[in-house]
């Protein structure tokens, strides 16, 4: 066998192992399962997350909406962090002793997410999730994934997220004038 005829055979064989491990990682993945408010069950996908921590201090920010809590600063990093139970309209009830933020976002843009208790890390194949439907809580299907097994809601957070930055800026803007 020549040279190019063993590259070719080499390139063929990372193509196909580069196209199971796709295959592989498309059909699983892990979340973090947590609690907004007393009853309501959420997750967020591993590959959504940046950190999870035990916030020290939310520093308000004045004439900001209900859902943003504030900002922490994180290693010299500031993120604003966002409350959904009051986005979601959910009952806050937790004590917020026990609560943490779950950093999310992509390269653009990160935010803390409030969670009134982490639950576990479960498995998951999206071919488990259930298709959600609208709710009193959740008007925007965008925001979801799916339900796991009917009782978890796994949240989309990038078109969260941004859609919440856009309401914050248009009411910043709305204020200024």
């Amino acid at each position: 066998m020549s040279n190019s005829a063993d590259q070719n055979v080499l390139k063929e064989r990372a193509k196909m192992y580069a196209e199971k491990q796709h295959e592989i990682s498309s059909k699983s993945g892990y979340f973090i399962r947590f609690h907004l408010g007393t009853d309501e069950q959420y997750g967020v996908a591993y590959e959504d997350i940046y950190e999870i921590v035990n916030p020290t201090e939310i520093v308000p920010i004045p004439l900001m909406p209900e859902f943003v809590a504030g900002v922490i600063n994180l290693r010299s990093e500031i993120f604003t962090i966002l409350d959904l139970k009051y986005f979601f309209n959910i009952f806050p009830f937790f004590d917020k002793l026990e609560s943490w933020v779950i950093i999310v976002g992509d390269a653009n843009m990160k935010v803390g997410i409030l969670v009134d208790a982490i639950i576990s890390s479960d498995p998951y194949s999206p071919d488990e999730l259930m298709p959600s439907i609208e709710s009193a809580n959740i008007t925007n299907l965008d925001y979801i994934h799916g339900i796991f097994q009917g009782e978890v809601v796994l949240l989309n957070t990038l078109p969260l997220i941004q859609d919440i930055a856009k309401r914050i800026k248009h009411i910043t803007q709305e204020r200024a004038q």
